[in-house]
């Protein structure tokens, strides 16, 4: 049973911690940010402790790895942060002042993410170079993917940070960037 202002509680309960109403999806964006810190804290716990037990030597795959760990539940929670001031609600919800702070909340963890999957990418590759026999074929092969896959999260990096209007670059609601083609085609 639910009223227009969400589910009925029953005496002695409390309400739930968000509600998916058709002016608010931020339920599903929180589950979403939870479950993917909880992946991240977890796999990477687990890959310490077999690092740690099974020969105790880390590398720079696992350097790398942890700082994109620490980055994703920074990551995680700037975008619950977010949903705290509104992110997921209707637009018209929103004052004008919470519409740029979570733009700008928004913004920000988008460039968290392109950092964390580069870094993620790279510490693939680093995993890789470390099993692999210490051959100088492989070795240049690997270290070409991570120059490649560097390149490749700098660039992205960049092409999100530096969006139409580099004044507000993280305003994305009602924003045209001028010089671009328009919707029209024109």
């Amino acid at each position: 049973m639910s009223t227009n202002y969400g589910p009925v509680v029953p005496e002695g309960q409390y309400p739930p911690f968000a509600v998916v109403t058709p002016d608010d999806r931020s339920a599903w964006i929180i589950i979403a940010a939870a479950v993917g810190l909880v992946c991240s804290l977890f796999f990477g716990a687990l890959r310490f402790f077999v690092r740690r037990t099974i020969d105790g030597e880390f590398g720079l795959d696992d350097f790398i790895i942890g700082a994109a760990t620490v980055l994703a539940a920074i990551q995680s929670s700037i975008i619950l942060g977010a949903c705290s001031r509104g992110l997921g609600k209707s637009i018209d919800l929103l004052s004008l002042r919470a519409q740029d702070k979570v733009q700008g909340m928004y913004y920000a963890s988008n460039l968290f993410f392109i950092i964390i999957l580069g870094l993620s990418k790279i510490s693939v590759v680093a995993f890789l170079l470390r099993l692999s026999p210490h051959n100088s074929q492989h070795k240049l092969v690997f270290m070409s993917a991570i120059a490649v896959l560097a390149a490749w999260t700098a660039g992205s990096f960049f092409a999100v940070a530096l969006q139409c209007n580099l004044g507000h670059a993280w305003i994305s609601v009602k924003e045209e960037c001028t010089g671009t083609v328009s919707s029209d085609g024109n």
